[in-house]
């Protein structure tokens, strides 16, 4: 069932599936079709994003397991709605929780899940032949073992013997159980060393293995506790003879324990990005795709799923082949949904950042993406171009930054190869070694050149990544890599550009499939891949992760599926944009906040303001660095704290950020900014990796400029609200007053454009009234929901949008355009399934409107939303414009639409009234007259639900 509306849900302990369930009615009131929660199956324990599955097999009991999950949907069927799961197929965690995982460390490369999991048991480093390297210490190995954190452990429920650091479990091999529990004279303990004396070798009998840890644990309760406890002492790293003994135990293992920096350089299997708690899986594989994806396809055939969102589809070894077999496989058990009166078409979507003018695949068969590139494009429409000059010297001067963007992204992409991502660089090298030295016309290619090559090669690459396959390289793939060719042909040394050739061929110039034996085939497949899924990582970590932060011209452009060398688009390349995805993928979502992005999509509307108002910012910063300079610690040095970028860059979150009707005398609502504004930039300062990283955190640099933010702010001990407010906190408050109404409409905006261009919009959970928030974890604090939704949708009276409009800072306002837009949807969805087409506006505000068309037939919606308006506010506290400021600008509207109008009025559906064509056009003046936006439809709109206002007893208006 293709969703008309989605509202994304973070599901987590304190937000468990009862809680949603009891909010459906909310959630249909405000016009939703479909709930589209976070991964649902059971993550490793207190998880707070659900992506660190430990257990495919069974919903997270933390969040009620599988009969709240039921009773969720069933709430949702009762009123016609339906439920998308976001699956993670591309990795899990590397906890002990997880038996696949454990499974492997007990048993390495014979256990039944060694090759569920992205492993290398043939590492070139002798140590790790077989093994698994587990980079999960605080400290060196050595460290961890004379400290006495590495300690021998028995678990007196189910018997198993395990390496316990912390919190953290690592199971012993079933092959060492015999001579631990062997080494005592207790004869109990003798009769348990035979039972594990046949698992020393061989493929694993894991339910053997599972009644022989049983015996344990029963002769525990019966009484050997004494005899075993005894036994494991003599592991004990309190003693010399103890150490040495644990020591070799531990060399004995299927894993190597090692410090968690040496993964690295040393890593022999593929994480998700550079997190080595979660582990990259072999979907590729039949088998782990049966295992992983049956309980997902048991929910679609019971009707308690309608689809699935695919996490970080771009992980997976060949994506397209993946998706096709998913939805083959869902397609299968159509039948059972037909059965009980279901739609039998799932709907299919997956996470994937596309690059300039990169498109996605039409045949992976999916539904669409999850809407990063219309958060990108409806965000770029709503820049000014014009302030891209200005604010690139701004940022110049102020931060004190003399690289390019380029330079920043090349730098970062270097740093990351030599620093972060070693060892998957080094394997795609030996993968290409050996394809080299596989024939004799390239053997005396070097490791050195290649290695010159292909860094060269990924430092340059554009996009996330290629999809070649044993066929070769597919057709859109080639932009990309000629781009990064010609880049890495640039910066290498003529002696290297015949080896650059030779990538070229390896990596799918030449299909894999025309090698002239099958060992070179199955290398260069495997090259391929191993090229392939390193630049998702590489390409993340390198934008989003790193030069986001480092780089700040204007920090709204700063988002995930955002290019920030591009401040601005066009009305027509807006377009455009939209006429593309109605002609190619018209059921994708419509995104403009996620767990994922880097600021909420209210604090990027506030900022995009600046793009419009170079001049006035310019004077803000500079002031504000003049007032602060005496905080900054060893001020004038090379170690100022925080030095001008991340000054600069604190600037622009604090004006983006600064919560509605904040005063600057109001030390608790400082506080609290104070303290999420600091969480934001050490999260920042880390991910830049300039003054500060997550491997060696400069704890004096994050202090200090901790305090930096306190003190700016006038948050000083001993001072009473009522009587302080520092100079900065009032100049601060004054500029956001001068911005804040712009920042609105661009939001009302932002958000009405998301509700009616082509797709399915999505909101995420809080955002149909404001969302200020920050980076994760900021954005994915709980959120608290009033008892009852204020609208169900409809259309209010003029009076009414007036006064909600004043008070725009309580966020009904939005949640009302949301309501009423949606209600449209439900109403007429054939409209929204229809054509776009593109309006023209005329008139001296022409640059600052845009509108466009959908439409089914004869019925047809006008969409208008103000754009760039800081510059024609002036002194209002109001966020439109006057009706005589848009003087004589006008909609023009084509002749099919004023044909089928046949002279009538349209019905505005978001304020109880009429609104005239003169001359086949609609007049601003008319059409924008009481909110800043306005949608118009052709035919009747019917309110839905209740739509009447009353007073409290404090004199707010309710409907």
């Amino acid at each position: 069932m293709t969703p008309r509306a989605t509202l994304r849900l973070q599901f987590r302990r304190e937000f468990k599936l009862d809680d949603a369930t009891h909010r459906v009615d909310q959630f249909a009131a405000l016009g939703l079709s479909h709930v589209y929660a976070s991964p649902l199956q059971r993550a490793r324990e207190g998880s707070t994003y659900g992506y660190d599955i430990v257990d495919y097999a069974s919903i997270n009991p933390e969040l009620g397991g599988e009969p709240a999950l039921r009773r969720l949907a069933a709430a949702l069927r009762e009123r016609g709605m339906g439920l998308i799961l976001d699956i993670v197929p591309n990795h899990m965690a590397t906890s002990y929780e997880n038996t696949w995982w454990r499974q492997v460390l007990e048993g390495g490369n014979s256990s039944p899940y060694a090759d569920y999991f992205d492993i290398d048991w043939q590492s070139t480093d002798p140590v790790l032949q077989g093994k698994v390297l587990a980079p999960f210490l605080g400290q060196s190995y050595g460290e961890a073992l004379v400290s006495g954190d590495l300690k021998l452990r028995v678990d007196a429920e189910t018997g198993a013997l395990f390496i316990e650091y912390f919190t953290q479990r690592f199971p012993v091999a079933l092959r060492d159980y015999a001579a631990i529990l062997g080494a005592s004279g207790e004869a109990r303990c003798k009769r348990l060393a035979a039972l594990f004396a046949d698992l020393g070798a061989g493929t694993i009998n894991n339910r053997y293995a599972d009644e022989a840890r049983r015996a344990v644990a029963s002769e525990i309760a019966n009484g050997a506790n004494d005899a075993i406890t005894n036994v494991i002492a003599q592991y004990s790293p309190q003693t010399a003879e103890g150490q040495a003994r644990l020591h070799r135990l531990l060399e004995r293992q299927h894993y190597r324990l090692a410090w968690w920096r040496n993964a690295a350089e040393e890593i022999n299997w593929r994480r998700f990005f550079e997190v080595s708690d979660l582990i990259g899986m072999r979907v590729d594989r039949n088998e782990v795709f049966r295992d992983q994806h049956a309980l997902v396809f048991k929910l679609y055939a019971e009707g308690i799923i309608d689809g699935v969102r695919v996490d970080h589809v771009d992980g997976l070894a060949n994506p397209r082949m993946y998706c096709q077999q998913l939805r083959e496989q869902l397609e299968a058990l159509a039948p059972r949904r037909q059965a009980i009166g279901l739609s039998t078409a799932p709907y299919i979507i997956v996470e994937k950042i596309l690059s300039d003018n990169e498109v996605l695949p039409a045949d992976w068969q999916v539904d669409g993406n999850t809407g990063y590139d219309f958060m990108d494009e409806v965000s770029s429409v709503l820049h000014d171009e014009a302030g891209a000059e200005p604010l690139e010297a701004l940022w110049r001067e102020l931060s004190q930054q003399k690289h390019t963007f380029r330079e920043n992204l090349h730098a970062a992409r270097h740093q990351l190869l030599t620093e972060h991502f070693v060892a998957e660089f080094e394997a795609a090298i030996r993968l290409l070694h050996r394809i080299a030295r596989s024939n004799m016309d390239t053997r005396d290619v070097s490791r050195g050149s290649l290695r010159r090559a292909l860094h060269a090669l990924l430092v340059c690459f554009p996009t996330y990544r290629l999809y070649g396959e044993k066929s070769g390289r597919q057709p859109g793939d080639a932009a990309a890599l000629q781009e990064a060719l010609e880049g890495a042909h640039a910066m290498l040394r003529v002696s290297d550009h015949a080896t650059l050739a030779l990538l070229d061929q390896w990596l799918g110039g030449k299909p894999p499939a025309s090698a002239t034996t099958d060992f070179e085939v199955e290398l260069r497949c495997r090259a391929m891949v191993k090229f392939q899924q390193l630049t998702p990582p590489l390409a993340a970590k390198s934008l989003e992760d790193t030069v986001f932060y480092r780089y700040g011209r204007l920090l709204s452009r700063n988002e995930v599926g955002s290019n920030p060398q591009r401040l601005a688009r066009s009305v027509g390349e807006f377009h455009e944009c939209n006429l593309r995805r109605q002609a190619s993928f018209p059921h994708s979502l419509l995104a403009t906040a996620s767990h994922d992005h880097k600021r909420g999509e209210d604090t990027r509307a506030r900022l995009t303001v600046l793009s419009e108002i170079p001049q006035v910012w310019q004077a803000a910063a500079t002031r504000w660095r003049a007032i602060n300079a005496a905080l900054r610690s060893s001020e004038g040095s090379s170690d100022e704290m925080p030095d001008a970028c991340d000054e600069y860059m604190l600037y622009q979150m604090l004006v983006a950020a600064w919560p509605p009707g904040l005063q600057p005398d109001d030390l608790d609502g400082l506080r609290e900014l104070a303290a999420r504004l600091a969480d934001w930039q050490q999260k920042a300062m880390r991910e830049a990796k300039a003054r500060s990283d997550w491997m060696l955190p400069n704890t004096a640099y994050e202090e200090a400029s901790r305090a930096f933010i306190s003190h700016a702010l006038g948050l000083v001990e001993g001072v009473e609200p009522t009587t302080f407010a520092s100079a900065f906190a009032r100049d601060v408050a004054a500029f956001v007053t001068r911005i804040e109404c712009a920042g609105v409409i661009n939001s009302l905006s932002q958000a009405l454009l998301r509700m009616t261009c082509p797709g399915i919009p999505d909101l995420y959970q809080g955002t149909d009234r404001w969302d200020f928030s920050l980076v994760d974890p900021d954005n994915r604090r709980p959120i608290t929901y009033d008892e009852q939704i204020m609208f169900e949708g409809g259309c209010v009276t003029c009076d009414c949008a007036a006064r909600l409009l004043e008070n725009w800072r309580d966020g009904r306002i939005k949640e009302q355009v949301v309501a009423s837009a949606l209600n449209l949807r439900k109403q007429a969805p054939s409209i929204f399934e229809g054509a776009y087409v593109p309006l023209e506006i005329e008139g001296p505000r022409a640059a600052h409107a845009l509108a466009f068309a959908r439409h089914d037939g004869a019925q047809w919606v006008v969409v208008i939303a103000t754009r760039l308006s800081a510059n024609l506010l002036g002194d209002t506290n109001l966020p439109r414009l006057d009706a005589a400021g848009w003087e004589e600008t006008r909609v023009r509207l084509p002749d099919a639409l004023c044909t089928a109008m046949q002279g009538q009025q349209f019905g505005d559906a978001l304020l109880h009234r009429k609104i005239r064509v003169v001359e086949d056009c609609i007049r601003l003046a008319d059409a924008l007259d009481v909110l800043p936006i306005a949608l118009l439809a052709s035919m009747d709109i019917a309110p839905a639900g209740r739509n009447h206002e009353k007073n409290d007893k404090k004199g707010n208006y309710i409907l």
